[in-house]
């Protein structure tokens, strides 16, 4: 009985790290949704034109010309990359800041991530994307971009000091390469936003933070193939309740036993 009890535990904590429910079940809202935060638009559109990184979002975006070039001129956020100045005299690099700014184009901008869209409770969203597939070429070149330069947090949603909105690195955290923080480049991808990314192997359906947009953004099939497995063929969330539901009930009645023989 205790061999079976710790198994429906591990049971559930499968279940916990590698399900969640979709907040809509129609695909076309999937394919157009815009996070609910103090920048986004209400649902994407055409952009006469977005600033620089940004620019390949134009005919499709949920995030305004505006916003994109506050992105590239302005501390939006502010959230300071260089938070080991202080220690190292040293700014985060050019090529680095240049991926940093390739993700925050990808959040604010891309509209085909409604599939990954989870509740949160922050000042600025109520929302975010939570393990989108990224595709391993776009996080290597993130990674060899950025594995010289320096930090003192892992997790850059967590694990900072946050004080009236900017952060800056815990009493006593040390600042070294990100080489030296994290392993690999799945392990950077996948840590330094809070698991927003999923890295994925090019040969699998996956995003990209950067595209050449002159056949369009190739993340909607992306996110097609994607919606199709879950909507279609894949597991639904009432699945995934009925297997909580029997998993609880099922391990409430081995701890009732295991209390009741002791």
């Amino acid at each position: 009985m205790a061999f079976l009890y710790h198994i429906i535990i591990a049971a559930i904590f499968v279940l916990i790290r590698e399900s969640f429910c979709q907040l809509s079940h129609n695909k076309d809202e999937l394919l157009n949704w815009c996070l609910k935060s103090k920048n986004h638009k209400y649902k994407p559109g055409p952009e006469d034109s977005l600033h620089e990184q940004c620019l390949p979002w134009k005919d499709h975006s949920c995030c305004t010309t505006d916003v994109s070039v506050d992105l590239h001129e302005k501390n939006m956020y502010n959230f300071t990359l260089d938070h080991c100045y202080a220690l190292t005299r040293r700014n985060i690099s050019s090529e680095c800041r240049k991926y940093f700014k390739q993700n925050d184009c990808f959040y604010e901008c891309e509209p085909h991530i409604g599939l990954w869209v989870v509740e949160t409770k922050r000042k600025i969203a109520s929302e975010r994307f939570y393990k989108v597939p990224l595709c391993a070429s776009d996080c290597d070149a993130w990674f060899k971009a950025c594995r010289d330069d320096f930090t003192c947090a892992y997790n850059w949603a967590r694990d900072f000091k946050f004080s009236k909105g900017h952060n800056t690195c815990l009493e006593g955290a040390k600042c070294t390469t990100f080489r030296n923080v994290y392993s690999t480049a799945k392990e950077f991808c996948e840590n330094v936003w809070d698991q927003s990314w999923l890295y994925t192997p090019d040969t699998e359906p996956c995003m990209h933070i950067q595209f050449d947009a002159s056949a369009g953004n190739p993340n909607r099939a992306v996110a097609e193939h994607y919606i199709n497995l879950r909507l279609n063929g894949g597991q639904s969330c009432a699945s995934y309740i009925s297997q909580w539901v029997f998993l609880l009930g099922l391990l409430s009645v081995l701890s009732w036993n295991r209390n009741s023989l002791q």
